[in-house]
């Protein structure tokens, strides 16, 4: 797609938003219904959990959401080449699988990929208001799919964003390797026949030539650049038809476009290998307080679907000679019914009551070379009931939990969640220790597919954990959390029988640390620290792509409140991996990344932002055989109207 096209989709972007904001009308006083139970932040008070807000965002300017993640303690994040391609997460070095992501509590994993997982390649930022990303498993919480943590995506809307009620937003951004981003939207809240009514619009638009996925050379990024054309479209609508009654709506579609690789390595480049994908995640939810605001009760339904295909040709280009004629196509959907009692019994006592029910479905067609192979539609269920104890006085907090499912598939799955903390020195310090399981269930694909085993079982998680966190008055805040991680049955393919089968085991221990550091109103660090022993114990090896040192660095310098210079650092140790071409064991180098932002307010309510990606044109590979950007430029021009 040319970048006039890009321009012209973008001044279709920008002009929808005013029939919304054209007739808002002053806001009129609206009451957030927020939760009065001691933790109210997703009940962190006992989890190893961070909190990125919209303030975080709006200061990094990332493209995507991964890029927002890279510097989340005990959080690896792998992208097999540049924006747009294959990227995936692991938590304290879990499968990228084993981790659930919500979008405004929507589950956004794709139901029908071979591990039932989430690519990050193209989520946007745009929209987003919050992110909470919990480490360790949390079923009893979340149910199926958390294995190894949650992330929890939260949108924006007028109520709790009164800040931006009736404004409209805008972001304008081009860069390095032809990339252009415009995005725009806003909130506007007002009354319908006397009831506070808020909606909020957003549409994104990404495209970038980046790279080529696969590494053709060593020593430069020389093959075919695989480009990326996404498109994001959300629209989020809340009521309060009295005090204590909030409905909510939302609704987020997004596109994507990406010209992929067959492989990493110097034969892996493919001019003619395309993928295509649509995501649609939808939610309706209704919010209730009673008993003297001592009782939120939320029920809510919620779908989401992917569409995703991906169609190699035969090469026609000289110095290509793949003959290859593919196309595979997977379509999942999930729907979910979830109902969240929250009752606080006293001050210092809350009871968590909360049911859950999904179903998953998905089906599939693929030929290769004229061959054609079909999965025809399938369906699993799972409906779970858990319950959770939370005490917090100013000395002692615990958080006791206990959760039971049934499977469709594997039938009946306990799991627990044990927490207790104490208080010193007047709060300042913080001390807790916590055991904690969680479940996955075998996807669809490893269930029916062709490779698949109808009688595969879930996959176990446990984790002891221990924690401690101290701050000196509002200067400084340091954490320390010491983990060891058992995960049981896992799931892998068997090259002898061309199966999936329960068989692996794997144990993570490590600690994960942070420390934020405010000088004054000018100055302020944050430096972080992850140590991470893996092993797979039916080999004896260190798990793949899992770096035992990873290390960041962020450092900012405010010098008044219209301007704003931060330099951020990362670095990843030496990880085990294997070579694309040969499928040894390597080991992937160490590799160190520097980047500088800078922001200016130009005018009242409009920022012009700039910065350097990767200073010191490091050539590395998060994945092998795959290539990085080099260093690179970018410009971005925001404000609110």
């Amino acid at each position: 797609m040319t970048r006039v096209s890009g321009f012209l989709k973008i001044a279709l972007f920008a002009l929808a938003p005013f029939s919304v904001f054209a007739e808002a009308e002053t806001p009129v006083p609206t009451v957030v219904i927020e939760s009065r139970s001691p933790n109210p932040n997703e009940l962190e008070r006992s989890r190893s959990i961070t909190i990125i807000t919209a303030a975080d965002i709006e200061k990094k300017k990332p493209l995507t959401v991964a890029d927002l993640l890279r510097d989340v303690p005990g959080l690896e994040l792998i992208r097999q080449g540049s924006t747009g391609q294959t990227t995936s997460i692991f938590v304290r070095g879990a499968r990228s699988e084993g981790t659930l992501v919500l979008i405004d509590g929507i589950e956004a994993n794709d139901a029908m990929s071979p591990g039932c997982g989430f690519d990050f390649a193209s989520l946007s930022t745009d929209g987003i208001s919050r992110i909470a990303v919990f480490r360790g498993p949390q079923s009893v919480r979340y149910g199926a799919g958390a294995l190894g943590g949650v992330i929890s995506i939260t949108t924006k809307d007028g109520f709790t964003n009164t800040a931006q009620a009736n404004a409209f937003r805008y972001r304008l951004e081009t860069g390095s390797y032809q990339t252009f981003r415009a995005s725009s939207g806003g909130t506007a809240t007002t009354a319908m026949f006397g009831i506070p009514f808020s909606v909020t619009l957003g549409l994104d638009h990404l495209q970038t030539e980046g790279v080529s996925a696969a590494l053709v050379s060593s020593t430069g990024r020389d093959g075919e650049k695989d480009a990326t054309d996404t498109n994001t479209a959300s629209l989020k609508a809340s009521l309060q038809p009295t005090r204590n009654t909030q409905i909510d709506a939302s609704i987020r579609y997004a596109n994507a476009r990406v010209d992929i690789d067959r492989h990493g390595g110097p034969d892996g480049d493919d001019p003619n290998n395309v993928s295509r994908s649509q995501q649609l995640f939808s939610g309706l939810s209704l919010t209730q307080r009673s008993f003297a605001d001592r009782l939120k009760t939320t029920a809510g339904f919620f779908f989401s679907e992917t569409d995703r295909e991906t169609e190699n040709k035969p090469d026609n280009q000289p110095g290509y000679s793949d003959t290859t004629d593919s196309r595979d196509h997977f379509i999942s959907e999930t729907r979910k019914l979830q109902l969240d009692n929250e009752f606080v019994i006293t001050d210092h006592h809350t009871l968590l009551f909360s049911f859950q029910w999904r179903e998953e479905s998905g089906h599939a067609h693929s030929t290769f070379n004229g061959s054609s192979s079909t999965l025809d539609r399938r369906t699993q269920s799972i409906s779970g009931f858990g319950t959770t104890y939370l005490y917090e006085s100013k000395t002692w907090f615990s958080d006791l939990g206990a959760r039971v499912d049934q499977s469709s598939v594997v039938g009946n799955i306990a799991s627990y969640r044990l927490a207790f903390g104490r208080n010193f020195f007047d709060g300042s310090t913080k001390a807790s220790v916590a055991y904690g399981t969680g479940f996955k269930l075998p996807s669809l694909y490893q269930l029916y597919s062709m490779y698949g085993d109808r009688n595969l079982q879930q996959e176990h998680s446990n984790v002891l954990e221990f924690s401690l966190e101290h701050s000196i008055f509002d200067l400084a805040h340091a954490s320390i959390t010491v983990f060891d991680s058992e995960f049981i049955d896992l799931i892998d393919y068997s090259m002898t029988t061309n199966r999936y089968f329960n068989v692996s085991e794997a144990r993570n221990q490590g600690l994960e640390s942070e420390l934020q550091v405010k000088f004054d109103e000018v100055l302020s660090l944050t430096l972080t620290y992850a140590y991470l022993e893996s092993q797979d114990k039916s080999t004896g090896l260190g798990l793949l792509r899992r770096p035992r040192h990873a290390t960041s660095a962020a450092f900012t310098y405010k010098p008044d409140i219209k301007s704003e210079i931060s330099i951020r650092y990362r670095r990843r140790g030496e990880r085990p991996d294997i070579d694309p071409v040969s499928f040894n064991r390597v080991t992937n180098p160490s590799y160190d990344v520097l980047d500088l932002g800078t922001g200016v307010e130009v005018l009242q309510d409009v920022t012009l932002h700039a910065r350097i990606e990767n200073i010191l044109d490091t050539r590395y590979e998060e994945v092998a055989g795959y290539g990085t950007p080099g260093r690179s430029f970018y410009v971005v021009l925001s404000g609110a109207l």
